[in-house]
């Protein structure tokens, strides 16, 4: 991912967070609250949500499947 001077949280279709193809649904300037709204999206079946530092690092990301119901 290109670098900004946030921490940003993005969803992508696929197959790893490295796809090219990917939106950006939260972005801030200190990492707590963007991993706090990483923590709380819930994981969609086929989507990738994954938690970028500001130089365009990764920092965790979603395997792309939905958990099971317990």
């Amino acid at each position: 991912m290109e670098e900004s001077g946030e921490y940003r949280v993005t969803r992508s279709k696929g197959r790893g967070p490295g796809r090219k193809i990917r939106k950006v649904i939260f972005r801030h300037l200190d990492e707590a609250p963007a991993r706090r709204f990483y923590e709380r999206t819930p994981p969609a079946d086929g989507y990738i949500i994954a938690l970028w530092r500001p130089d365009g690092t990764l920092i965790v990301s979603t395997n792309g499947l939905a958990q099971p119901a317990s």
